[in-house]
């Protein structure tokens, strides 16, 4: 994704595939068709909290603010902005497990399920919160994994559907394909345990 011009279109023409074929997920209940407005794509559902997760998760789903809805009703929630030339300038990628789930989970156990991939390079504290990490649950204990680049829509979709709800589905597998990808570590915290996806 090193050519600006092809940020905007790669992750519309992403969304919009899933869109297309989301029928062919057996784990895909529902999908919004997401358009893009003044430079931003998808919806910021909020900043999910203890106290406030059951009350985000209800309106998020009530007020259809999710990209995906999952058959057990846990959302995925996909939001970019992009700058004038269409690069990206930032993603919030959230994975919001349903918190009336037919395991009976406790709230707890729900919210340790979690998962949220930002890019963000306002906040940048090199190994400690680096330009693009994973946010496993939301708990002061949570962890930030440093992820080696950007997430396409495609990429996050795989990471749900395959190490969370561990689909075998074949299908699922085509979500992951090769792309060029620019590396946003630099070389110390390269060096160091990280997510990539890809070559």
């Amino acid at each position: 994704m090193s050519n600006v011009k092809s940020d905007r279109k790669l992750i519309l023409g992403e969304l919009q595939w899933i869109y297309a074929n989301f029928p062919r997920f057996d784990l895909i209940a529902d999908m919004k068709n997401v358009s893009l407005v003044k430079n931003v794509l998808g919806c910021n559902v909020g900043h999910f909290k203890e106290s406030n997760y059951v009350e985000l998760y209800n309106s998020a789903f009530e007020n259809e603010l999710y990209t995906i809805c999952l058959s057990d009703y846990s959302l995925i929630s996909m939001y970019y902005t992009f700058d004038y030339r269409g690069k990206i300038i930032s993603h919030n990628l959230m994975y919001i497990p349903c918190p009336t789930s037919e395991e009976n989970d406790s709230l707890q156990e729900t919210i340790s399920k979690y998962l949220r991939v930002d890019y963000d390079i306002s906040g940048y504290k090199q190994t400690i919160h680096t330009q693009v990490h994973l946010h496993t649950n939301i708990y002061k204990s949570k962890m930030r994994i440093p992820v080696a680049h950007i997430m396409t829509p495609k990429d996050f979709l795989y990471v749900i559907l395959k190490y969370v709800y561990h689909s075998g589905e074949s299908f699922v597998d085509s979500l992951l394909e090769e792309k060029k990808r620019e590396i946003m570590l630099d070389s110390t915290d390269e060096s160091k345990m990280r997510l990539m996806l890809g070559k």
